[in-house]
């Protein structure tokens, strides 16, 4: 299981209610009398760690369900069931019951595979999984069952922005706000793998479910901050790559031919010219490539600057929207010109009294600094 935001949300719906998970994957039926405990993760000497495992005790008997979760469809799931299966019925020595949830179609063939085999030598071991198509369930029946647990959910369920916003709603209901902040920060993370975050960060912070400090603290706003300079800086490698490298091949024909023209006549003609635009279009290759991942770094800079600075104005924006209700901030905001002095406004604005102030301290950095006497 990896670290990134999904799978926490994933922990914490696993630990916090199994009854819920095991219900929307159907281990367990409504009203169903089943004692669930709680399963070491690791199962062998090679510490492997499943997503959740669970023993449930019900009248059908005892087993081991176990699930997986997945953000979308690979190839190496069947082959990680056959893992599990085994080492869970050795560990226990009871029935299993595997599960895979998927969260988003990205990537699922039209007819996934739902068991895994694995054939060495005289060993043969298969392992049947149940295939979970989050997409496919009733958001509508989930938002009715009263659980709120799921609701982090609800937006990867079969449903529309009716629901979307039902799930906002319901959300607001959790009684204990620790709970119903990190749900909240659970929810966005989900639904931005179908949803625009930034619409859900609008949401939530309009719905006033979370704090100002809260939203600006927590892994998932910083997981936002870091997914969006790695893909400005990855943006701004790949354009100058390729702008270098056409820079590059015009320049170091140029000099090729001119070089080779200037060997050729010393050397004789014909050998001069074979020899000189050899040596002319390697040392060009060479300088041209240089000069073109120099301005690829400085331009990859630039757009990363200019990226940072819209982030951190949209950040401000919606920060200063909560702490003072009705404010517009317009291009004084952008006028600043460095996402740095707008961060440094965006962890000081809880100190700031009213919108005047906030507007003055925007002009006052937006000035140039001046030159050292």
């Amino acid at each position: 299981m990896t670290t990134k935001p999904y799978d926490q949300a994933f922990k914490f719906l696993a630990e916090q209610d199994p009854e819920s998970l095991l219900l929307m994957l159907g281990a367990i039926e409504p009203g169903e009398e089943a004692e669930i405990e709680l399963l070491p993760r690791e199962i062998s000497v090679a510490a492997m760690l499943p997503d959740q495992a669970y023993r449930v005790s019900s009248p059908r008997g005892d087993r081991v369900v176990h699930v997986e979760t997945w953000t979308r469809w690979k190839q190496e799931i069947p082959d990680r069931m056959v893992e599990y299966g085994p080492l869970h019925w050795f560990k226990y020595r009871l029935p299993v019951d595997s599960y895979v949830v998927l969260l988003t179609k990205r990537d699922a063939p039209r007819r996934p595979p739902t068991r895994g085999i694995v054939v060495a030598g005289g060993t043969r071991l298969e392992t049947r999984f149940h295939l979970i198509r989050v997409w496919q369930i009733s958001a509508r029946q989930t938002l009715e069952s009263g659980r709120s647990a799921l609701l982090p959910f609800v937006p990867l369920m079969a449903g529309g922005r009716e629901e979307l916003a039902a799930s906002v709603e319901a959300l607001q209901s959790v009684p204990e706000e620790r709970r119903r902040s990190e749900m909240s920060l659970h929810f966005v993370m989900l639904a931005g793998l179908r949803y625009n975050r930034q619409d859900l960060l609008e949401m939530i912070g309009g719905a006033a479910m979370m704090s100002i400090e809260d939203l600006r603290e927590s892994s998932f706003y910083q997981f936002i901050l870091m997914q969006g300079r790695e893909e400005g800086r990855e943006k701004g490698r790949e354009e100058g790559r390729e702008e270098g490298r056409e820079e590059g091949r015009e320049e170091g024909r140029e000099e090729g031919r001119e070089e080779g023209r200037e060997e050729g006549r010393e050397e004789g003609r014909e050998e001069g010219r074979e020899e000189g635009r050899e040596e002319g279009r390697e040392e060009g290759r060479e300088e041209g490539r240089e000069e073109g991942r120099e301005e690829g770094r400085e331009e990859g800079r630039e757009e990363e600057r200019k990226a940072s600075l819209a982030r951190e104005a949209d950040t401000l924006r919606l920060l200063a929207n909560k702490r003072f209700p009705g404010i517009q901030l317009g291009e004084e905001v952008e006028a600043v010109g460095d996402p740095d002095k707008l961060h440094l406004i965006c962890r000081e604005l809880d100190e700031i009294p009213d919108p005047e102030t906030l507007r003055h301290r925007l002009v006052e950095m937006a000035r140039p600094s001046p030159l050292p006497v």
